[in-house]
């Protein structure tokens, strides 16, 4: 959807084209919203925030006025670029950011603070607007149900709606002390205190210190109960959660390291474990314990998949059922990097894709790629056929659809079981580089597209057409932007680095050799 320049209000009339200065940093910048069929525009003064609903109907932002412009409105405000109207949501000084649609563009939440100015600690809420009415409402504040005593919305954290819309996302945390302002600074001892207890060296604890300060805990609220209330999902000892199919379903995925982080002084790393959240209730079920290695939730909800880097293994839980299974047994080959040199245990080559429903899902070996069931019914399928390890080709899925943030597109989070998808493939022999087609369903050696002497990356698909567009480059030719249908002939769409053809430009080529102890290397002479 093109944006239209909005009608005149008197009130509100944000085009201003004489100069205002320099915004200062507490000030918004100008926002121009262009109609790139017309190229009209609209400049709105002083904003410091915006965000589209993602059928592009919709453009929400904050403007924070200016103390050189007195005129200036301040507050938040909802432009229909369709038609071209403006809506006050918010009227006043304050603070308003984090702006979320819902996926049907008719709802928008964000948190926001009109405190006095000269308050150090801020007051933020959460808001809601349904794109029907005319103002924004307070739906979460200090007093609302469910929120923890001394804990707070904050103004850190992300919103965001799950995708049926039922459940908006927003963080809490817990609140500050506000600075002691009748005690002046050189009379406050500046020391840093250590304790070998503490879970953190010093310089780390100083390091962070602005980021934890600032660390948002997630939580939920169901937006159209008819007694709502806030469900904390983590806290100081649970605070890493993440949302499982876009929040519809009834729990988050949330870990934690509290109580080990100690060991990361010498070790490197911690382990974690690992709960299921209802999203409901609050309640947590721990379904991992002191897991070495990293754990995801499947697109649709139904099973949490690990690696386990002490054992070198894949796993899958059971959401329905509580069941762990052992996705690789039985099989000689490695899922861990078979090239580890370092004093640690060996990092997993990951995960591809899942397939629809979660039926299978796509894990990679060194060079192939395989398919597994997650409830461990059906025998694992290397369906790259080995073509990889044969011939030294590491091949991994490669996603050509985008998520288009401003229209309705196929879920691009998994493949159907027997779609034709793309891979790029790497030859560790003779470097080069390129693209393969693959039926995900076929086990079957991948069909070639094209390789050669470049790095192929960023394969992109039109949404209604065999038209593709990728980078291209190497060494001796800038990396540029390329469109093509069949990849026999392409067209260079951009020229990166001009001024290359002023310079005699070097040359690289692969040369192998053997080391004094007998070892075989290789490497790139330019």
């Amino acid at each position: 959807t093109t944006p239209t320049a909005p009608k005149k209000d008197s009130e509100f009339d944000f085009a201003d084209d004489e100069p205002t200065g320099g915004p200062k940093k507490e000030e918004g910048t100008d926002l121009i919203v262009r109609n790139l069929l017309t190229g009209t525009e609209q400049t709105y003064k002083y904003v410091t925030e915006y965000t589209f609903s993602k059928d592009g109907k919709q453009l929400v932002f904050a403007s924070s006025g200016s103390k050189k412009d007195k005129a200036a409105p301040q507050g938040v405000f909802l432009l229909n670029t369709e038609k071209g109207t403006l809506k006050t949501l918010i009227k006043g000084k304050g603070s308003f950011k984090g702006f979320a649609f819902d996926e049907d563009s008719e709802h928008l939440a964000f948190v926001g603070e009109q405190s006095p100015e000269k308050q150090e600690i801020k007051d933020y809420n959460v808001y809601y607007n349904s794109l029907s009415l005319d103002t924004a409402q307070t739906i979460v504040d200090f007093d609302m149900p469910g929120l923890p005593a001394k804990w707070s919305v904050s103004g850190e954290g992300r919103v965001s709606f799950s995708k049926d819309g039922k459940k908006l996302f927003f963080g809490i945390a817990p609140l500050k002390k506000a600075k002691d302002t009748t005690i002046v600074d050189f009379e406050v001892a500046k020391v840093d205190v250590w304790n070998y207890k503490d879970d953190y060296l010093q310089p780390m604890q100083l390091k962070n210190a602005d980021r934890d300060g600032k660390r948002s805990f997630l939580s939920v609220i169901d937006v159209f109960s008819s007694d709502p209330k806030v469900i904390p999902l983590t806290d100081l000892k649970l605070p890493d959660a993440n949302m499982v199919k876009d929040g519809d379903v009834d729990y988050v995925l949330a870990s934690t390291d509290f109580g080990r982080r100690i060991e990361s002084q010498w070790s490197g790393s911690t382990t974690r474990d690992y709960y299921l959240v209802n999203t409901k209730t609050g309640e947590r079920k721990k379904i991992i314990d002191k897991l070495n290695g990293n754990a995801t939730a499947s697109p649709g909800g139904n099973y949490v998949i690990y690696f386990d880097e002490n054992t070198s293994n894949w796993f899958t839980y059971n959401v329905a059922t509580g069941k762990v299974v052992q996705l690789n047994t039985g099989l000689t080959v490695k899922f861990a990097d078979e090239d580890n040199d370092v004093p640690d245990n060996p990092r997993a080559y990951g995960i591809g894709t899942w397939t629809e429903d979660d039926k299978a899902v796509l894990i990679y070996d060194k060079y192939d790629i395989w398919s597994f069931s997650p409830d461990g019914k059906s025998q694992p399928k290397n369906i790259t056929n080995n073509f990889g390890r044969l011939n030294k080709i590491t091949l991994r899925y490669h996603k050509t659809q985008q998520d288009n943030r401003f229209e309705r597109g196929p879920d691009t989070k998994f493949v159907k079981s027997n779609e034709l998808v793309w891979l790029d493939g790497f030859n560790n022999s003779t470097k080069e580089n390129g693209f393969y087609r693959k039926n995900v369903g076929a086990i079957k050696n991948p069909d070639l597209v094209v390789m050669g002497k470049s790095k192929y990356s960023n394969l992109l698909k039109a949404k209604d057409a065999d038209v593709y567009i990728f980078d291209k480059g190497n060494y001796v030719e800038s990396p540029n932007v390329y469109v093509t249908t069949d990849f026999k002939t392409e067209n260079k769409l951009t020229n990166t680095n001009p001024q290359q053809q002023n310079y005699n430009w070097g040359t690289a080529e692969l040369v192998k050799w053997t080391t004094p102890k007998g070892y075989q290397s290789e490497g790139i002479l330019y």
